[in-house]
């Protein structure tokens, strides 16, 4: 099988409901900084997520998404920690293509995502301002 379906880019970026339980367990203030933290987090995905040449270099992006997961799903950005699953899957398999299709499916996810926080912030403070 693939490292991808159809169905994994009609994941939708954010659980919104999971920003919103965070926001009711820290508080609005919080997890703006938070997500801030995440945003800049997410900005400097770069040369990690190459696609590697060499046993090592396959077992750093593997860890590296590995990472990437974890933080990812605590945010609740659900296309990312599904992608980030997909570079781990493929980087335990021999096909190189298959990673490099990986890797770059993970990094567009991210670069939307970023989109997405700040947007669903912004969006959502404008929201949340008009129902105090």
């Amino acid at each position: 099988m693939p490292p991808f379906s159809a169905t994994t880019n009609a994941e939708p970026l954010l659980d919104c409901a999971r920003l919103r339980e965070l926001e009711a367990h820290i508080g609005r203030k919080a997890l703006g900084q938070l997500l801030n933290a995440m945003h800049d987090a997410l900005s400097s995905i770069g040369p990690e997520f190459s696609c590697p040449d060499t046993p090592e270099a396959v077992s750093a992006v593997a860890a590296n998404a590995h990472g990437l997961k974890g933080v990812a799903a605590n945010f609740g950005c659900t296309r990312v920690v599904s992608l980030a699953r997909a570079v781990e899957r493929a980087a335990g398999g021999a096909d190189a293509g298959a990673l490099a299709s990986a890797v770059a499916q993970l990094k567009l996810a991210v670069s939307a995502t970023r989109i997405a926080l700040r947007s669903w912030y912004v969006e959502d403070d404008i929201n949340y301002q008009s129902n105090a």
